[in-house]
């Protein structure tokens, strides 16, 4: 079986490539920026003495640990 790669068709799409690589890094930058939020405004809440905010961030923990990837 002999196969030929194509170059015109990403030549054809580049921009649309580009565009789509873009949208990537941004989604990207927004996912590390949002968790990096979550999981200061988690570790300050296990350093409170309030006990139901300890709970909710430790079963925030065990729900996305024991949550298989998809």
């Amino acid at each position: 079986m002999e196969y030929e790669f194509q170059w015109y068709v990403i030549t054809r799409n580049w921009p649309m490539l580009l565009k789509g690589a873009w949208l990537t890094v941004q989604l990207s930058l927004w996912a590390m920026a949002f968790g990096l939020f979550i999981g200061i405004v988690g570790a300050l809440s296990m350093t409170t003495r309030m006990r139901l905010l300890e709970w909710l961030v430790l079963s925030y923990v065990e729900i996305v640990r024991n949550t298989p990837f998809l």
